[in-house]
């Protein structure tokens, strides 16, 4: 079955109703995206962000991702590294997608439309992924968008892989 997406740009911080959609999203794909701990953290980490996707289909959401540019004021140690590290670049901070809609191309819509929007403006993309627990699927999916390793952190509960995807990488 062929299903249309529509992806929406989030802004009204006042729409609590949706806010608990998302964030309830968010807790279910924990450990591929982090826990957070309370609906108010997670209010302010919208509200920090540079840039918010929702994805619907048939008026439901399907998933959602969390970007940040450079120059943030944002504490994560993962995002921390990229700004160090690159002038311009967007980073995904996180994305999840509804369990029954898994599979179906959400994740994908999502990433070609981050990639169509931000490849003129930003040097990179760039993201982190699990490697201890490793995340294999989303290896194989950043793989399939160009995104290349660029280095590895070890962290006390975890370890990630840092990717990067450039401009010149084209779909």
């Amino acid at each position: 079955m062929r299903h249309n997406f529509e992806i929406r740009s989030f802004s009204d911080f006042n729409d609590i109703y949706l806010i608990k959609k998302i964030y309830n999203l968010n807790q279910a794909n924990i450990p591929e995206v982090g826990s957070i701990k309370t609906l108010n953290d997670f209010i302010n980490l919208l509200k920090l962000s540079d840039q918010i996707f929702l994805s619907y289909i048939d008026k439901k959401i399907a998933g959602f991702a969390i970007c940040f540019y450079e120059n943030s004021n944002y504490s994560s140690l993962n995002y921390k590294y990229f700004s160090k590290n690159y002038e311009k670049f967007l980073y995904i901070d996180r994305i999840a997608v509804k369990k029954n809609y898994r599979r179906k191309g959400v994740g994908s819509a999502l990433y070609n439309h981050l990639i169509k929007q931000y490849e003129k403006t930003k040097k990179i993309i760039c993201c982190e992924v699990n490697i201890e627990p490793m995340n294999i699927i989303s290896l194989k999916f950043h793989s399939r968008f160009n995104f290349k390793k660029i280095n590895e952190k070890d962290f006390m509960s975890h370890k990630v892989r840092y990717l990067a995807r450039t401009a010149e990488d084209t779909l």
